[in-house]
């Protein structure tokens, strides 16, 4: 066999390697064959074809792989191992389209919060249960909210306009939160080290 067949054989081998990485899952074990052959293929021809040949197979190499590259890219996705592999997303349903402009119509609407809000959680909204982020900070259960916007399957949500005007009972702090007491209600003084 002449050298330059053989050469021209590696070059063959090594683009049929490339392809068989994007339709054969084999964690890069191909490409990394492909990529040897093609360097021996490269090798060959300079070694034993002259520079001339030689230059012709790096230049071939060098346009045919981000070409054969791109091809495989393109029609990967329609062999059956790239659908399997490939997330499809669907098509927009009829229920998923009646949802979304049931989400939108729960604009403005006010519900209540049926947990802390910190900042996602669950609130009632017309009789409902719904999946919201508060946009305005932490809410406490049992607050007035307002929805303000929908995020994906989410009601982006904030305090209702008579819950944020009325301040909280006590100034929001609880008898029985000693973070929410002074220093001195506690009984510590300020300059001492409470923990000497």
């Amino acid at each position: 066999m002449s050298p330059i067949y053989f050469a021209l054989v590696l070059m063959a081998l090594a683009v049929g390697l490339i392809f068989l990485e994007f339709l054969l899952p084999s964690a890069g074990i191909l490409g990394v064959l492909a990529f040897f052959t093609m360097l021996t293929s490269i090798g060959w021809a300079y070694y034993y074809c002259g520079p001339v040949i030689g230059t012709i197979f790096l230049g071939a190499a060098v346009v045919a792989m981000p070409a054969i590259f791109a091809l495989a890219v393109k029609y990967w996705p329609h062999t059956p191992i790239g659908k399997m592999v490939l997330l499809n997303t669907p098509a927009n349903t009829e229920e998923e389209e009646a949802e979304k402009e049931h989400l939108i119509r729960l604009i403005g609407k006010v519900g209540i919060a049926s947990c802390p809000l910190l900042p996602g959680g669950f609130a009632d909204i017309e009789g409902e249960s719904w999946n919201v982020i508060s946009e305005s900070g932490a809410i406490e259960a049992g607050e007035k909210i307002e929805v303000v916007e929908v995020d994906g399957t989410q009601l982006v949500v904030v305090r209702a306009d008579d819950q944020a005007a009325a301040p909280p009972p006590s100034g929001g702090k609880s008898a029985d939160d000693p973070f929410s007491q002074s220093l001195d209600s506690l009984g510590i003084d300020s300059l001492e080290d409470p923990f000497a």
